[in-house]
């Protein structure tokens, strides 16, 4: 039988970067840790979808609950509470994701 070692998708609200390591944030609060690195998760199908918004994230964009726009900074705030700072440099295409993202998709 195969081992599916990845928690489903609709569960995962972002992704962390943790030295040579990941930790998946999940909506229940609990943490799963991986022994990869995010840019290794980044490419898989089923995380299709999500945004990178700086080097240490990979998010949901379905648990995305407010975006806020601070002088030259944007800040996520996700579901769990979370804020996550966006990085300068990918700021002008992460403003067209977000508001793309912002129209279709529901907050939870």
């Amino acid at each position: 039988m195969a081992r599916n070692p990845y928690p489903e998708r609709n569960k995962i609200v972002y992704l962390k970067a943790d030295n040579n390591y990941t930790v998946f944030h999940l909506a229940s609060g609990k943490k799963m840790m991986s022994s990869f690195t995010l840019k290794h998760h980044e490419h898989k199908a089923f995380l299709s979808g999500f945004i990178r918004p700086n080097r240490s994230f990979l998010i949901n964009p379905k648990y995305i609950e407010q975006v806020v726009e601070n002088n030259s900074l944007f800040f996520i705030k996700m579901s769990n509470g979370d804020s996550i700072e966006t990085s300068k440099r990918r700021k002008k295409r992460l403003r067209v994701e977000f508001m793309a993202v912002l129209e279709k998709v529901q907050p939870i």
